[in-house]
């Protein structure tokens, strides 16, 4: 791949919006690294995409601050830079069939979770890139 390609992290890679992003960034010729927390289904990941994809897999528990350094360390070693982060991975509850002061705590949570998750992922990047974030909250 030439050293002009793009170069993407796409988090929650292993499966349904994550592993779309991840498959249509690699054929459109972006170098991309795969972070979701079960290894097997970012290979898969990589076992779909086109021959000759450049790809990362570096399994990643992104409510762990730990992890989430590891993740930007390992692409750094790999990747000169950033220029696309999808983040997508996080947690989600279905929606209650009705209000009641568990559900709405249960919201919070959720809410809670995936702001941190967006927090420590963006306080991990040390250089300027396209933050795009496929997180959805009710």
């Amino acid at each position: 791949m030439a050293s002009t390609s793009k170069i993407a992290l796409v988090t929650g890679a292993g499966s349904g919006i994550g592993k779309a992003a991840a498959l249509a960034l690699l054929n459109e010729g972006y170098a991309v690294t795969l972070a979701g927390r079960r290894k097997d289904a970012l290979e898969s990941v990589v076992r779909e995409a086109k021959p000759g994809a450049r790809t990362l897999i570096v399994p990643t528990d992104v409510g762990d601050p730990a992890s989430v350094r590891a993740l930007f360390a390992r692409h750094r070693e790999t990747f000169p830079r950033l220029d696309l982060l999808f983040n997508n991975a996080g947690i989600g509850a279905p929606a209650p069939p009705f209000v009641c002061p568990r559900s709405s705590a249960s919201r919070f949570a959720v809410r809670g979770t995936n702001c941190a998750t967006v927090a420590s992922l963006i306080s991990s990047v040390q250089w300027q890139a396209l933050y795009f974030c496929a997180a959805r909250s009710r």
